[in-house]
C-alpha cells in the first residue's frame, strides 16, 4: 500500500513537473531567438560589415539616435581599441521587459554579455524590440567589466 501511494506521489509530482516546464518553455518561446538575435549582433560588431549591421540589425530607436555614418566611424573605433574579434562571450543574463528605463512599453528583451577582447573584458549590454516578429537591437552599450 504504501509503495503504490508513493508511486502515485511521484506520478503526480512528474506530471506536475512536466506540465510547468511545458508552460515555461511557451511563455519563452521567444527567448532564444532574441538570445540568438544579441549574440549575431555582438559577432557582427566584431568582424561584420558594419553599413549591413546599420541597416539591417537596428531597429528605428537606435539607428534615430546614431547616423549610420557615426555608427560606422565609431564602431571602426572601438575594433581597433578591443584588439580584433572577441576571445571568449559568456552569457551574463537576460530578461524579457515590457517597459524600457525611458518608458516605452511594448515587446523588448535584454541581453548581458562578459567578453573578451585582447585588450581587456567588457560587459557588452543589448536591448531588443521585437518588430512585427523581428527582434531588432534598439541599444547597445560596452562597460568595463571587474576582472574574474
Amino acid at each position: 500500500m504504501k509503495a503504490s501511494r508513493l508511486a502515485l506521489v511521484f506520478s503526480i509530482a512528474i506530471g506536475l513537473a512536466g506540465l510547468t516546464m511545458a508552460a515555461a518553455r511557451a511563455a519563452d518561446a521567444d527567448r532564444p531567438v532574441a538570445e540568438q538575435v544579441a549574440a549575431a549582433f555582438c559577432d557582427a560588431l566584431d568582424t561584420g560589415d558594419l553599413g549591413q549591421v546599420w541597416d539591417q540589425d537596428l531597429g528605428p530607436i537606435y539607428q534615430a539616435l546614431i547616423p549610420r555614418k557615426t555608427f560606422i566611424e565609431t564602431i571602426g573605433v572601438a575594433r581597433i581599441q578591443a584588439g580584433g574579434p572577441h576571445i571568449a562571450r559568456e552569457l551574463v543574463g537576460e530578461q524579457p521587459l515590457s517597459q524600457l528605463p525611458t518608458g516605452q512599453t511594448g515587446d523588448f528583451f535584454y541581453v548581458r554579455y562578459r567578453t573578451t577582447f585582447r585588450t581587456g573584458v567588457v560587459f557588452q549590454d543589448i536591448y531588443l524590440q521585437n518588430l512585427g516578429g523581428t527582434w531588432k537591437v534598439i541599444t547597445s552599450l560596452a562597460l568595463p567589466a571587474p576582472p574574474g
